[in-house]
């Protein structure tokens, strides 16, 4: 049962992380066919060596998972950085120099995680739609500019009831999961950082 739900939680990442990575833009370029693979229910055998190298992921499942005492890979806590849910709740300001700290283990450069530790932050919430809009999208990597096109391509967003991310289809989300990715997404944006003007 537990490698079956190890498997969930890879697959739900590798849905969500195979869009940038296939362009370019996150990850290794060898990790593109082990995501499909995963992705599509085949194997997750070397997965997480290579979600372990996305620049901006890895560090926001490590500190979702420290602070909540679960795993990286526990469904939850790839379930909250990339949709939102409850696990959220337990999220403090303070626990935002875990995230800084996570960076700089990650390889993040240094002047930018010392402009997020001088930036001021009302909220911490460690989500997909923070790190796009308050870190800023392509800002770690350099992969791609930071302004309001890449944002809204970057956004994991809502078509009907399917999700979106980078102009590919990611999979039918549940209600749930809808008004969790629409809630979430808004606390970002009313309370952390509005889109960009430019």
């Amino acid at each position: 049962m537990c490698k079956l739900l190890g498997n969930k939680a890879l697959k739900l990442a590798c849905q969500f992380a195979l869009p940038p990575n296939s362009l370019g833009y996150c990850g290794s370029k060898t990790g593109t066919q082990k995501l499909k693979n995963c992705r599509d229910g085949k194997s997750c055998a070397g997965v997480e060596k290579e979600l372990k190298k996305f620049i901006v992921l890895w560090p926001y499942l490590k500190t979702i998972a420290e602070i909540t005492k679960k795993s990286p890979f526990d469904y939850e806590v790839v379930e909250a950085y990339c949709l939102g849910n409850d696990l959220l709740k337990k999220v403090e300001l303070k626990h935002y120099s875990l995230l800084l700290k996570n960076f700089k283990k990650q390889g993040v450069p240094n002047w930018l995680v010392k402009e997020l530790k001088n930036n001021p932050l009302k909220k911490f919430i460690p989500t997909h739609a923070f790190q796009v809009l308050f870190v800023g999208v392509g800002r770690a990597s350099g992969s791609v500019p930071f302004n309001r096109n890449t944002v809204n391509k970057c956004l994991i967003t809502l078509r009907g009831n399917t999700a979106y991310h980078w102009g590919k289809k990611i999979r039918v989300l549940t209600l749930r999961e809808q008004k969790n990715l629409s809630f979430w997404t808004k606390e970002v944006l009313t309370k952390v950082a509005p889109l960009p003007t430019s």
